[in-house]
Order: structure tokens, then C-alpha cells, then sequence
């Protein structure tokens, strides 16, 4: 069962990732305003006093201005001013219960009636849901140990991004300083532990990583449903009121979590279709777009990693290679294109199917296989047909009447032999069908 704590996080990153899904730790005066529209904190009929956009408008300002930070670089005095982190935004809360239940005995009182009445009720949320039954399937966990190596090397490049230029960025401004001696930035740079960069992928860099390798483009996710993905994953594993990185095990729940969104309307696709489905469009991606991402990658760092950035390229060539091998397994079909089965074959194997199921004995008995000489069986026989499959080299004797009785009425004897006169590919398979299903 959630927790209240969960129900008001859920509640406060739906609002969030609306009014801007690339930054859903953070709520704008326009998501907090639509979150007291939803929840009738502007209608007089469901508070003691509703309160008003220019009183809303009033407590945003406050409450911004309040956890303003002072630092000597404007940059990030900038930074985050018109929103409101998680803490900021229960804070704001407090003030607007006090406004609209001002009967309240305490702040408390009035914000639990606020919770009560307003906001747990008719709040919109986001609602992660577990994936666990799909992600332990034995063929998605087959794939996973099979793309493992090439999606460690594309993982750890996505992680480090960010760890790497702030690395560069303490460098800068240590060695910025006017204050301090050559040996004392000498010192400060050796304390930066270059092995101790922070593990694990960032909500930014599950972003970036589903731009570059074409989710947003090839599967059509949108930007919305990039965050809600990475949002229900650390929701429900060792929840926190915060955006933390995943770990490689998220990583791939997360790219399982976007096949079955990317592909939710082919309900007639398997689980393992739907996520080598999603692979098959980001090697399509990869080719034309791999080789300029890593150079830009290049530019934007500065090119002094050149490590992270050969990683990236060696982790998109061994997914390259393990996908081509893999389509080549299969086919090379269309993932998302739902396998049939011809209706006389599929309903053999359904041993309530008493009619169709004398179709395929009825025709077992009249189609056999030759690999050796299939012209020494038709010496003694005038009414027999031989078919010969120039790809298999095999010869099927097919000893079909005109007046036999297939089982069903349906199926004419003479059409059905000229087709397979015409089409021995289609009587191999046949064959190969009723000798699978050991049909006697």
C-alpha cells in the first residue's frame, strides 16, 4: 500500500514533469497553480476561503525568494530561482493551507485538512507500476546477458558525462583563484579523486541517452514518457524524496519499461518481440547518426576524455554486431508483425479441434519425403505427383484425389494439390509442421 509521503511525491512530480519534463525535481508557478486549480483550492465551495492566483502567485515569490541562495557567481544565483525543490514546495503547502482553512487550531491541522479534503482526493498523480513478472521472464533475461557487455560500455560513457565536467569545472576554478600558491592548487587538484566519480546514471544522462540512441525519435517517446520511466523505477526501489541515479539493473529495466510503452497498442506482440523490436530501431538509429554523436560529444567536452568518448563507440559497435547476429538468427524479420500460422496448421495443434485435425492426418497420408530417390516410389503409380523444392533438394510425393475427403469441406483436393504443385516451399513447411507436432 502507498504511503502518504509517496502519494504527495507522486502527486508533486506529476505537476512537476508537466509544466517541464526535463527537470520534474523542481515545480514552476505554473505547475502549482494547475495542482490548486485540480484540487478546488480556488473554489469556494471546497474551502473555508479559496484562495486567490495573485495570493498563489504571492506565497511562489515568498517562498522562492526565501531559499534563494547568496553566492558570489550569478550563474547560480540564477539558477532554479522560479521553482520550488520537494522541501520548498511542502513549505509553500503549509502557507496555502493556512489561507484556506484559516479555522485551523495550527498549521498542522490546517494542512491535514488540506491533505484530506483537497489534495489526496482529487489530485492528479503519476502511478508507477512493477515490470518485475516482465523483467524476469527467462527470455528477457536471456537478452539481457546477451546485449550485457555492449550496454555496460554505453552505460558507464552516460554516467560519467556529468561527473567528468564538474571535475573539470573544480579545476577551473581552482586554478581560477588569485588567492592561492602554486603548491596549494597543486594539492587541491591531486584531492580530486578521479576514481571516485559518482556511479550511476543521472536523470539528465538517461535523457541524453535516449536522444542519442533514438528512443525519442525511432520508438516516438515523448519527453513525458522518458521521465515517467526513470520516475517509476527509483519509485519503487528504495524510495526517496529525491531524483537519484539508477543503477546498470535499472538500466536495462528502464529500456525493457520503454519497448512495452513504445509498443503498448501491439497486444498481440510477445514481451521478447517488443524489447528486440526496440533494438532493431536502434540500430537503424546508430547507422546513420553513431559516428557525428561521438565527435559532438568530442566538441562539448573539450576532447580531453578521449577514454569516455571511445567507449561510447565501442560500446554502440559490439551492439551493432550482436544485433546483426541476432536479426540474422531470426530472419532478419519484422519484430512488430504479428506471427500467424495457417488455420489448418495452428488448429492441429489443438487436440479439441477434432475436424482440423483430421485435415492434417488426412494429409499427412497423402504427403510424404523423399531425400534420396523419390522416383523409384512413383514407378508404381500413375495417379502420384512428385514435387520437387529446388532450394532443399527434397522431393515430396503428394497422392491427392479429386473425390478424397480432407476432412473439412472447405478444402478442395484439386485446388489444394495444384497450390502445392506451384508452391513446394509451402508443402515443405507442411511437412516440417506435421512431423514438429508428431501428428500421426
Amino acid at each position: 500500500m502507498t504511503s502518504i509521503e509517496e502519494e504527495i511525491w507522486n502527486i508533486f512530480t506529476y505537476y512537476s514533469m508537466h509544466a517541464n519534463p526535463r527537470d520534474p525535481a523542481k515545480l514552476n508557478s505554473v505547475g502549482l497553480y494547475n495542482l490548486c486549480k485540480d484540487t478546488m483550492l480556488l473554489d469556494p465551495t471546497m474551502t473555508e476561503r479559496p484562495i486567490t492566483k495573485a495570493e498563489l502567485y504571492l506565497l511562489f515569490t515568498a517562498e522562492v525568494k526565501k531559499n534563494t541562495r547568496k553566492t558570489q557567481y550569478k550563474i547560480i544565483q540564477m539558477e532554479g530561482k522560479d521553482k520550488l525543490n520537494y522541501e520548498e514546495f511542502l513549505s509553500c503547502l503549509a502557507l496555502i493551507a493556512e489561507k484556506c482553512y484559516p479555522s485551523g487550531r495550527s498549521t498542522e491541522e490546517s494542512m491535514q485538512q488540506l491533505l484530506m479534503d483537497n489534495l489526496l482526493p482529487m489530485a492528479l498523480r503519476r502511478k508507477p507500476v512493477s515490470i518485475k513478472e516482465f523483467i524476469t521472464l527467462p527470455e528477457i533475461d536471456s537478452l539481457f546477458h546477451y546485449y550485457e557487455d555492449a550496454l555496460l560500455e554505453i552505460y558507464r560513457f552516460f554516467s560519467t558525462i556529468n561527473d567528468k565536467r564538474a571535475m573539470t569545472s573544480s579545476i577551473i576554478k581552482t586554478t581560477s583563484s588569485r588567492s592561492k600558491t602554486f603548491d596549494e592548487h597543486s594539492k587541491h587538484i591531486e584531492s580530486i579523486d578521479k576514481s571516485n566519480l559518482s556511479s550511476g546514471m543521472s536523470y539528465n544522462d538517461f535523457f541524453k541517452f535516449s536522444i542519442e540512441f533514438g528512443l525519442s525519435n525511432s520508438l516516438k517517446l515523448t519527453n513525458l514518457d522518458i521521465g515517467e520511466i526513470f520516475l517509476a523505477i527509483i519509485s519503487l526501489r528504495d524510495f526517496a524524496t529525491k531524483i537519484r541515479k539508477i543503477d546498470f539493473q535499472e538500466f536495462w529495466e528502464a529500456l525493457v519499461r520503454c519497448a512495452l510503452v513504445a509498443y503498448k497498442s501491439y497486444n498481440e506482440i510477445t514481451i521478447e518481440d517488443k524489447v528486440k523490436a526496440m533494438f532493431l530501431n536502434i540500430w537503424r538509429h546508430l547507422q546513420n547518426t553513431v559516428k557525428d554523436q561521438t565527435a559532438v560529444y568530442g566538441t562539448v567536452i573539450g576532447g580531453g576524455f578521449s577514454n569516455s568518448k571511445g567507449g561510447l563507440q565501442k560500446g554502440a559497435q559490439i551492439l551493432n554486431d550482436k544485433f546483426v547476429a541476432l536479426w540474422g538468427k531470426d530472419n532478419h524479420i519484422d519484430y512488430l508483425e504479428k506471427k500467424t500460422v495457417p488455420r489448418f496448421i495452428a488448429a492441429a495443434t489443438d487436440p479439441t479441434n477434432e475436424r482440423s485435425t483430421n485435415v492434417i492426418n488426412t494429409l499427412l497420408g497423402k504427403l510424404s519425403v523423399n531425400n534420396k530417390n523419390p522416383s523409384n516410389k512413383l514407378q508404381n503409380t500413375t495417379n502420384k505427383s512428385k514435387i520437387d523444392n529446388n532450394y532443399t533438394g527434397q522431393s515430396f510425393i503428394l497422392d491427392i484425389e479429386e473425390f478424397d475427403d480432407m476432412g473439412d469441406p472447405r478444402i478442395k483436393p484439386l485446388e489444394l494439390k495444384r497450390l502445392l504443385q506451384r508452391r513446394p516451399d509451402i508443402a515443405m513447411i507442411l511437412y516440417d509442421c506435421i512431423k514438429e507436432e508428431g501428428i500421426n
